[in-house]
């Protein structure tokens, strides 16, 4: 998986396909009102980033968790240092990311920030139901559960991915307040 991320006819396509999420988002945001041009385009790239960011911290944490899971040890010091260093640079593009992403007016962000949640949601729910239905079809078939850890592991990894979602989307609603009336 890591080795498919650095390859070189990877960064050939790279601007087509950004450029087509840019413009396909950039449209339904400029439809919000009192969205501003500037702020959608910082947005857009924020969102972007984030979830390249979510990429990274994934693909780290999914291998750490499943070596440790299987209990593989991690006696190769540049395998430990290499996934260690790509998680921290994981979190380190979606700190700043969500950092320039504060400063943006929320009627600029309010759709790529909701495409982003949502598709994590998304993305989360089809982890849980395929890696589950993999499960359970590897135990009808073969009457065991052999790699069950890293399915399970990958499960959990879906299930954090919803719920986050769910929990960003509840936390963004404003907060009612009742007020009294006087009489």
């Amino acid at each position: 998986m890591l080795g498919y991320l650095f390859q070189t006819s990877l960064f050939q396509y790279a601007p087509f396909v950004i450029t087509g999420l840019l413009a396909l988002l950039f449209i339904p945001s400029l439809l919000v009102t009192g969205a501003k041009p500037e702020g959608v385009g910082r947005a857009i790239i924020c969102v972007l980033w984030k979830a390249f960011g979510l990429v990274l911290i994934a693909m780290s944490l999914l291998q750490l968790s499943s070596d440790i899971a299987t209990s593989q040890t991690l006696t190769a010091q540049p395998m430990l240092s290499a996934l260690i260093l790509i998680f921290v640079i994981g979190i380190g593009v979606m700190v700043h990311a969500s950092r320039i992403l504060a400063t943006v007016d929320e009627a600029s962000k309010a759709v790529p920030k909701l495409i982003f949640v949502l598709t994590c949601e998304t993305i989360g729910g089809l982890v849980i139901v395929i890696t589950g239905l993999t499960l359970m079809i590897n135990f009808l078939l073969t009457q065991k559960f052999d790699g069950w850890e890293t399915q399970m592991i990958t499960i959990l990894f879906g299930v954090v991915l919803m719920l986050g979602a769910s929990m960003h989307v509840k936390s963004g609603a404003k907060k009612k307040v009742a007020v009294r009336k006087k009489k």
